[in-house]
């Protein structure tokens, strides 16, 4: 609707964030507390977590869009409620079991963990909890994640290597953006000793998708060079 000028579409899409947050009958509770529940194994999961991430974040994207867009489908009042739906989220996020076992998660999952609670933090304009998330980047995700020649071991074992090396970086490059546009670390330049960074992570990367060099570890799918493009994209 904001992008197309068209008042039916914004209204329709402030019709569908309303239902899943707001609405008081209809909307989800802030918590993922059974997410990737298996039955008669466990009720619910840490690692369901990521499965909220893009979802999440496009919606605080798409309402901050909807405050502009035509025909004023998005009212103060909805501002508020959406605004206190994701401040208690954050704080489940935080505070629970499921959260606590992907903050620490060393792959993927614990850089997805930091995009999302950095995101929602800055949305509730708790710069606190966002500055310390990217503060903590460098070391906590970066030095950890990344070899000394570019490669991310942690994401090597997968039987779908490739994908998961960008899914990570991803992650990684879209939490350097916002903490940049925070002013809160340069994930960008940080690099270990030893040359544990993003820069040489996507120089490792860049032989693989340009297709001069065959991809050396497990891919049961067939590679996929476009699945690189949103991670140069993101670093150019």
């Amino acid at each position: 609707g904001f992008l197309l000028d068209n008042a039916t579409h914004s209204a329709r899409a402030a019709a569908l964030v309303r239902a899943w947050f707001v609405t008081p009958a209809t909307r989800m509770r802030p918590s993922a507390r059974f997410s990737q529940g298996i039955p008669g194994r466990c009720d619910g999961r840490g690692i369901g977590l990521i499965d909220f991430h893009d979802a999440f974040l496009s919606v605080v994207d798409a309402a901050r869009l909807l405050e502009q867009a035509p025909g004023a489908p998005w009212s103060a009042t909805d501002q508020t409620a959406l605004l206190a739906w994701f401040t208690e989220w954050l704080e489940w996020q935080i505070a629970s079991d499921e959260g606590h076992a992907e903050a620490a998660a060393q792959n993927n999952h614990g850089s997805f963990y930091d995009l999302m609670a950095a995101g929602i933090a800055v949305y509730a304009a708790n710069h606190s909890v966002a500055s310390a998330i990217c503060a903590a980047a460098p070391a906590k995700r970066i030095a950890v994640q990344v070899a000394p020649d570019g490669s991310l071991p942690l994401e090597d074992k997968r039987s779908k290597s490739q994908g998961y090396h960008a899914y990570d970086l991803e992650a990684l490059l879209q939490l350097a953006a916002l903490c940049d546009r925070l002013g809160a670390a340069d994930l960008f330049s940080f690099e270990t000793a030893d040359g544990r960074g993003l820069r040489n992570a996507l120089a490792f990367l860049a032989p693989y998708a340009a297709g001069d060099e065959p991809w050396p570890w497990k891919q049961i799918q067939p590679f996929q060079r476009e699945m690189y493009t949103p991670i140069f994209r993101w670093a150019a």
